[in-house]
């Protein structure tokens, strides 16, 4: 059987490779045991290259080229892919889709986008104290962009699902608080 190979998770897929050689290239040191490789089924270089991660494994699970694969390859490879990296296209897309959920769950309360963290102000109670005050909505828009950012620049899933999930559930808090103020508005006659 023969095999495709990438050094590391980002760089280029390399073959295909016949057992024999996948051997001679880890005995010399071009490939190492953490080096991913996934099976030659006739697809072509450029589709292999575009395939997703779950198809890859690590050379050292491959029976064929270590003799008896390692007892945690399962481990390691669980390991690999909890730590996998997430694309800048899908964190990009995933925070704003977050942002506009936003503005649509705060319609239109986002029509002044500036006092937008005053509803998470609002909704833990800090509304009794003015939530417009100036500080206080400099800090909300502080602690927005730090996530946000945060979550664009973290390439690990890990990571990035924290930061994330963080950030979503203040900017849900923030739209609840939001829909309490506009609500209390309507009390003013």
């Amino acid at each position: 059987m023969n095999y495709y190979v990438r050094k590391t998770a980002d760089s280029d897929v390399q073959g295909p490779f016949s057992v024999e050689k996948l051997k001679q290239l880890l005995a010399e040191g071009s490939l190492s045991s953490e080096s991913l490789v996934t099976a030659d089924l006739g697809e072509g270089l450029e589709s292999v290259a575009k395939s997703p991660k779950r198809d890859w494994s690590q050379l050292i699970c491959i029976e064929d080229v270590v003799g008896r694969p390692d007892n945690l390859c399962g481990k390691n490879q669980q390991a690999a892919e909890v730590d996998a990296e997430i694309s800048l296209r899908r964190r990009i897309g995933l925070v704003i889709t977050a942002w506009i959920a936003t503005a649509v769950l705060t319609f239109p309360g986002i029509m002044h986008p500036p006092s937008l963290p005053a509803g998470l102000l609002v909704f833990v109670g800090m509304g009794e104290a003015n939530p417009m005050t100036q500080p206080l909505l400099i800090i909300g828009w502080i602690v927005y962009i730090t996530l946000t950012l945060s979550a664009l620049l973290s390439r690990r899933k890990n990571t990035y699902s924290t930061i994330f999930t963080v950030l979503c559930v203040l900017l849900l808090l923030n739209s609840a608080g939001c829909r309490l103020m506009m609500a209390g508005f309507g009390d003013i006659h």
